[in-house]
């Protein structure tokens, strides 16, 4: 329980080092989710201006209240570390068709502040404008391990790419820059290859509104609440929470399995001791007699504590021994509770 509890230790630790690609402090996060009604006659929302124009307006109006440094709005199922994403095939232009190679990327509509809110680094070209909407040509950005993966480590500032197929007709799309990698699976994944496209010219029923704010996040949920349905009073916010509680919950399995463990450990090692020094008392009252007559002919008190105490260590090597080899047997069912740290781990061990 202890070498557990020690792996499990090590892997948080090895864990809360690993960079997300985005700065989670004072971001408010909320949903809004467009109605769908089950006649399309009767969805207001149908024509993508129309939701374009709702998602221009609740932007401005959001992006104004005080305390907001920044504001965006992306797709609902693209919210960092909070599934599920969406993925889908896309096509690059001028490169050769492949059977083994599909490209393949998690597709996200964003906002033009999108990576300021989120303090994701631009890596070359241009971010997203405000501009960048259906009456412009279409634009798009991949993310680091896009162009390691499908671009070679090539610019890719410039290449088309569409979604779907070859025979897709899906409009191409110029790349216009290059941002830094997201954790959006988990700290533990690695990283996956992210298109960005912008929201006004791919505008959808369920987005996720972003805050970067000089005070306390949630001191500004009724705000947006209030500005949202000030744009449509019908539409209720939802989902609010700060991107630090997402990422706390990102990683709550990990640290409820580490208290668990920990804690059986801590108390099996309290009850090992317990047990330890109870044995070594009744032991040392039962030959109380014995130790008299060795003083008497002439031990002195080191070598009956040194007697003793050998009788104990005894007992722990026993024990240590057992833990071991049930340890290097069982370790193996922590291996997916495990990041970046072997189920052999030497320190932990020793520890």
């Amino acid at each position: 329980l202890m070498i557990a509890a020690g792996l499990l230790l090590r892997s948080f630790g090895r864990l809360l080092d690993v960079r997300p690609g985005f700065d989670p402090s004072n971001i408010l996060l909320a949903r809004i989710w467009l109605p769908v009604p089950n006649n399309p006659e009767m969805d207001v929302y149908r024509d993508p201006v129309k939701r374009a124009g709702f998602t221009k307006e609740v932007l401005r109006r959001v992006a104004a209240l005080p305390g907001v440094r920044y504001a965006a709005i992306g797709n609902g199922n693209g919210v960092p570390l909070l599934g599920p994403h969406f993925s889908g095939t896309f096509t690059i232009e001028d490169q050769g068709a492949t059977e083994n190679v599909r490209p393949i990327a998690k597709i996200s509509a964003v906002s033009a502040d999108y990576f300021r809110v989120l303090r994701t680094p631009l890596i070359r070209g241009r971010l997203f404008t405000d501009s960048d909407d259906q009456g412009q040509p279409r634009v798009a950005l991949v993310d680091e391990a896009a162009v390691e993966r499908y671009f070679g480590n090539q610019d890719p500032i410039g290449r088309r790419v569409k979604f779907g197929g070859r025979g897709s007709n899906a409009p191409l799309m110029t790349i216009a820059g290059v941002v830094g990698n997201i954790k959006t699976d988990g700290f533990d994944q690695p990283d996956q290859p992210h298109l960005y496209v912008p929201i006004f010219q791919n505008p959808n029923y369920a987005m996720a509104v972003y805050l970067q704010t000089d005070t306390d996040p949630l001191s500004l949920t009724k705000s947006l609440r209030e500005q949202v349905q000030a744009v449509d009073p019908n539409l209720p916010l939802f989902g609010e929470r700060t991107m630090e509680d997402v990422v706390a919950a990102s990683l709550g399995q990990r640290r409820f399995a580490l208290q668990v463990v920990g804690l059986f450990g801590v108390l099996a090692l309290v009850l090992a001791s317990i047990g330890i020094y109870g044995v070594m008392a009744y032991s040392v009252s039962q030959r109380t007699r014995e130790i008299g007559i060795r003083i008497a002919l002439g031990a002195s008190a080191g070598v009956i504590m040194r007697w003793m105490l050998r009788q104990g260590v005894v007992l722990i090597a026993i024990g240590v021994g057992a833990g071991l080899i049930a340890a290097f047997a069982l370790m193996r069912l922590l291996r997916s509770l495990l990041f970046e740290v072997a189920t052999t781990d030497l320190i932990t061990y020793v520890a």
